[in-house]
């Protein structure tokens, strides 16, 4: 989705490109063929403001990067009831490795303005800096592809409006809440481990947006840990059993949607402060 704020920034690096050109179209052909031949640097104030211009905004939109990966984390709780599969490890690492490749460029640009000439060592530090930028931009295509459920947040945004704009009634929420847990209590949905928001919505037969609406006031939980808890009852139930018909706490995880035992452990331990093994323990005893 495009934003007509977006085009703040693209407007920044148009009013950029055409400083650039007219910059070098003043430029004489000797004076351009002195510089390449000398590997010097034509540098009047105004373009070591231009330079220091373009590291400050890039520092600020790696600031506002973080920030944003922050928010993130936080509202993929809101529409998935398993984020194990979408793994924001690799997009810290691009995020923070990005200042470390502008890092490089801007040593590099102190060692050519201070010494006014080029060097091994500086076409060393260039062709690192380069290398990393490819890498990074490489990591995020390749993951990007693998995960594409990362950089399509429409669904998620135009549901968050409707949320604004349409309250229901406590009338309203109290119906759809009666629906909800009867649904969950019969048809038993958080065992699938890849539900979502939209898909429970979809069963129920409710906007996604007012289940959301449902969930977050009536059950005062975000998506995430409302099925997880759901799960988290169903594994008490089936680590209870008598100890002839017992199954493995590996077993009962992925019977009851959960995707991995670290995840489980640790939505367990949050609704029963203990973990299975001592829940099991406890009920034998």
């Amino acid at each position: 989705m495009f934003f007509k704020v977006y085009w703040l920034h693209f407007i920044v690096f148009v009013l950029f490109c055409i400083t650039f050109y007219i910059k070098y179209q003043l430029w004489n052909a000797d004076l351009i063929r002195e510089k390449l031949q000398t590997g010097t640097r034509f540098t009047p104030v105004g373009d070591q403001l231009l330079g220091l211009a373009e590291y400050l905004q890039f520092m600020v939109y790696t600031v506002a990067s973080i920030l944003i990966l922050r928010k993130y984390r936080k509202k993929i709780k809101e529409v998935y009831s398993s984020i194990e599969s979408i793994n924001l490890s690799w997009l810290n690492f691009v995020v923070f490795g990005f200042p470390a490749w502008k890092s490089l460029c801007f040593i590099n640009e102190i060692i050519w303005y201070a010494t006014g000439r080029s060097g091994v060592f500086l076409y060393v530090i260039y062709i690192s800096a380069e290398g990393a930028f490819l890498t990074f931009v490489c990591i995020m295509f390749l993951k990007g592809i693998r995960q594409p459920v990362i950089f399509s947040g429409q669904e998620e945004e135009q549901a968050r409006k409707k949320y604004k704009k349409t309250l229901l009634s406590e009338e309203q929420k109290e119906k759809y809440k009666n629906k909800l847990i009867d649904f969950m209590k019969s048809q038993k949905p958080y065992l699938n481990p890849s539900l979502s928001l939209s898909e429970l919505a979809g069963m129920i037969s409710l906007p996604a947006y007012q289940l959301s609406q449902v969930i977050n006031s009536c059950f005062h939980k975000n998506f995430y840990d409302f099925i997880n808890s759901y799960r988290v009852r169903e594994s008490q139930r089936l680590l209870s059993e008598p100890p002839q018909d017992q199954k493995t706490v590996l077993e009962i995880l992925y019977e009851t949607g959960f995707n991995s035992k670290s995840v489980f452990n640790s939505a367990f331990r949050k609704f029963t402060g203990m973990t299975p093994s001592q829940f099991r323990k406890v009920q034998n005893s």
